[in-house]
């Protein structure tokens, strides 16, 4: 099946594999296995849109290549897949939304948003009183309207007064849902935290879920709310 992956400008990833234009890799049997983290499985992602926004969760590389890459996945998480052979085929280039860093950014606290609001009703079920989560995600979507110095502020004060909801007890269902909305009120401080803090969030909301998330639904619904109102 169609997958992406991605690599640094050399066409590398961790341990010095090289990857390039019809390039396959096949992990040997003795060593393969179908856990996602180990050296026994090629990671890849699904979606082009899942790949670069999860990037600086993941292995983090700064201008990243992205791959079309053709697998089949022996075991899949929320947020990406596994095979025993991988091919990149062909270089992908960036779309406009992630050219862009400013529509990037955007694009990056919709995503978090859009993900912390997936969870916030388990939050807030538990907790009705608490408001803090929710008022964190207003204040991101405030700044999406309106990047602003004063939205920026308004931000990082919603996220700050969040953060006293789910740092105490940090393993729960019920903080991690709000931590995902801290994170998404995080996000609109800058084009740094944005790129760090919306894979957390996704990750927060992924952990407070009780059913798996569609990531890349999300991460098209974002870019498509933020593209819209260009």
């Amino acid at each position: 099946m169609k997958l992406i992956k991605l690599t640094d400008q050399s066409g590398e990833t961790q341990n010095n594999t090289q990857w390039g234009e019809n390039v396959t890799h096949t992990i040997p049997e003795p060593d393969r296995k179908t856990e996602m983290c180990g050296s026994g499985i090629l990671h890849a992602y699904q979606s082009i849109e899942q790949v670069l926004l999860l990037n600086s969760r993941h292995a983090d590389i700064p201008d990243p290549v992205v791959w079309e890459a053709e697998g089949e996945p022996v075991v899949t998480a929320w947020d990406k897949c596994g095979c025993h052979t991988l091919t990149t085929v062909s270089r992908i280039d960036y779309p406009g939304w992630y050219a862009n860093p400013v529509i990037r950014q955007k694009v990056q606290v919709m995503f978090a948003v859009l993900c912390a609001e997936q969870v916030l009703p388990i939050f807030e079920e538990k907790y009705p009183t608490d408001d803090s989560p929710r008022k964190a995600c207003e204040a991101a979507r405030a700044w999406i309207k309106n990047p602003s110095d004063s939205t920026t502020y308004a931000a990082t004060y919603a996220a700050r007064s969040a953060e006293s909801s789910w740092a105490v007890v940090y393993t729960t269902r019920f903080t991690r849902a709000a931590e995902a909305a801290w994170a998404s009120a995080w996000a609109a401080r800058s084009t740094h935290h944005s790129s760090y803090y919306a894979p957390y969030a996704a990750s927060a909301t992924a952990s407070a879920s009780a059913t798996d998330i569609d990531i890349t639904a999300l991460a098209r619904q974002a870019i498509h709310t933020i593209m819209g109102d260009l």
